[in-house]
């Protein structure tokens, strides 16, 4: 057995040098649903406890989710739907988007995240401190972690200065936003190099063009009802939705 499984690896390391390219895409999408919302950026994660808490840290007790087929997303009328459905304890809807941010120093590839108030009822760490953070800002727009914003050269203050104004890349589209508060990296501890920025779903829908519509509906059930809600929403959304 551990003849087969060293033969195993150089197997894979050989075919991952021919063809690298294939092999990280393949990763990104198991880790797509697993993850919930660093599809493509979990690869940065270097150990299982880091991703771990990543996923703890977004959905807190939330066990299932909507999660939409494609990039356009579903109607946000869903998600009210489903947080209405028996046996629902919590429900939050959330837009995603992979976003390249440019700030005066230096850009990076995020995710976007656009919540609602919402994404607090399911009690994630990591969901808490960007909201804390977004709280403490007048118009609560753009929130980043101090690892992030430090690379993109920006900061919190000074109304329309060079120095706070971050420009978001989303496909063929450029806005430009002012950051509004930073989470300091002490308080997200390994997660602070998460490739991560956070903003109201509303604002997250209008630099995506994607008006109305989110990505994935994360949800608590009550408890001893897991089984039987995610019957119920493989039947009444299964066939449009991934239901898992």
């Amino acid at each position: 057995m551990i003849g087969e499984l060293r033969t195993l690896a150089l197997f894979y390391r050989r075919h991952l040098r021919v063809q690298p390219l294939r092999e990280l895409m393949a990763v990104a999408g198991i880790a797509a649903g697993v993850a919930l919302l660093f599809a493509v950026q979990v690869a940065r994660v270097s150990t299982v406890g880091s991703f771990e808490a990543i996923e703890r840290g977004v959905a807190g007790h939330a066990t299932l989710e909507l999660a939409a087929r494609g990039p356009r997303g579903f109607e946000e009328r869903i998600a009210l739907q489903a947080q209405q459905m028996a046996g629902v304890k919590a429900a939050a809807p959330l837009l995603q988007q992979p976003i390249v941010a440019v700030g005066p120093s230096g850009r990076r590839s995020l995710t976007l995240v656009g919540a609602t108030e919402q994404i607090s009822t399911l009690g994630g760490a990591l969901s808490k401190r960007f909201e804390q953070a977004g709280q403490s800002s007048e118009r609560g727009l753009l929130v980043l972690s101090e690892t992030n914003a430090r690379a993109l050269g920006v900061r919190v203050g000074g109304v329309g200065g060079p120095m706070n104004e971050v420009t978001i890349l989303a496909g063929a589209r450029t806005k430009h936003l002012a950051l509004d508060a930073v989470v300091p990296d002490g308080t997200l501890g390994a997660l602070a190099q998460s490739p991560l920025a956070a903003a109201p779903l509303t604002v997250v829908q209008v630099l995506s063009g994607l008006h109305g519509r989110v990505s994935r509906v994360l949800i608590e059930p009550q408890p001893g009802r897991e089984a039987a809600l995610r019957r119920a929403l493989q039947t009444h959304f299964g066939a449009s939705l991934n239901v898992r």
